[in-house]
């Protein structure tokens, strides 16, 4: 814990006084398309106008801790197709000249029949604005085979 006082060992308490501790300025990844959902039961919405809620909430929360620059790490593929890249961008857009807002997408297969899709659908959200490619090779049949990709 955290208050004025003397230093103590491990599991004690640690003398700040006359200190200011701030977060970090950026925060290098972010999932705003599953942002401020852990108490939601049941199945995480994808539907855009909910994920450009959540992430605009969220960004805006980062941003009043300090936070300026966000490295958004987004699904794209599967359930949320492109709608959820679509609500960040949309979100990145919208808070520009106050968080800086850079789109990782990340689809969950590249390799094998079913990576023919993820594969279309990275090449499309790269089109629409996403600044990074990336993913999750461990999710992949084929991991070599997605890093390879990537």
């Amino acid at each position: 814990s955290l208050s004025p006082g003397r230093t103590s060992g491990p599991g004690g308490h640690l003398d700040l006084g006359g200190y200011l501790l701030l977060p970090a300025p950026a925060d290098p990844h972010v999932h705003p398309d599953t942002a401020l959902t852990a108490d939601v039961h049941g199945p995480v919405s994808y539907d855009p106008e909910d994920v450009q809620r959540r992430a605009t909430e969220a960004a805006l929360l980062q941003l009043a801790h300090g936070a300026t620059a966000l490295r958004a790490h987004v699904r794209v593929g599967d359930v949320a197709g492109l709608g959820a890249l679509t609500a960040v961008l949309r979100t990145r857009r919208s808070l520009r000249g106050l968080v800086e807002l850079s789109a990782v997408a990340m689809p969950r297969v590249l390799t094998g029949v079913a990576g023919a899709d993820g594969l279309a659908m990275l090449r499309d959200a790269v089109k629409m604005g996403a600044d990074v490619v990336g993913g999750c090779p461990d999710l992949d049949p084929d991991p070599a085979g997605y890093v390879e990709t990537v």
